[in-house]
């Protein structure tokens, strides 16, 4: 190849290039600093289902199902609001278990409000409709001290799993029994492809 024909990409074109990416990096997943990029699985715990498993949240899709797959959220996040109804299309085929952590303004406060609700399954999708349309702010009223105390608690364990950003999924792959954990939003393909299914 003739190096002398590649012509230069002037200074100007890649200055423009860089607020595309960093928006790109920043629709991905939501964290407590967004300046950094979602968090990778580097220094996760040996056995990353038994930590997420000790997390209290609540079940979605198929009950019974030998696959599980563990969902960390932020109740004020606007990528884990787009996961939520995105995912509505695996329910038939594996569990999902959203658990929400604090991370964002108000974000434990809200997911308070959905653990401690008798329906948390319409709670989350009145949350999420709500974030999806842009709600900001607190919620209407003050979630009970043990909620909130469990979301603290997810928290930690999040902390644990080694990543910093929401949604967080974690999941065993069927086929090979391999533990991973994958921060940032994925579509629901790429999620069926890790559980194998």
């Amino acid at each position: 190849m003739d190096i002398a024909r590649h012509r230069p990409v002037p200074r100007r074109t890649l200055l423009s290039l860089v607020p595309a990416a960093l928006v790109a990096s920043t629709l991905a997943a939501c964290g407590k600093s967004e300046s950094e990029p979602p968090a990778s699985a580097t220094g996760a715990p040996a056995d990353p289902m038994a930590l997420a498993a000790s997390a209290r949240g609540f079940s979605v899709g198929q009950l019974m199902s030998a696959h599980t797959v563990y969902v960390f959220f932020d109740a004020t996040c606007p990528h884990c609001a787009r996961l939520w109804v995105d995912t509505q299309p695996l329910h038939g085929r594996l569990k999902l278990t959203w658990i929400p952590v604090g991370l964002l303004r108000n974000g434990a406060e809200h997911g308070a409000v959905i653990l401690a609700a008798s329906d948390p399954v319409a709670a989350m999708t009145a949350n999420e409709a709500a974030v999806s349309a842009g709600r900001t702010g607190g919620p209407a009223s003050a979630p009970p001290a043990d909620a909130l105390a469990q979301v603290k608690a997810n928290t930690e364990i999040f902390e644990k799993l080694g990543v910093r950003s929401v949604p967080t999924i974690v999941y065993k792959n069927a086929a090979t029994g391999a533990a991973g954990i994958e921060a940032g939003y994925l579509p629901p393909d790429k999620i069926a492809a890790l559980v194998g299914i």
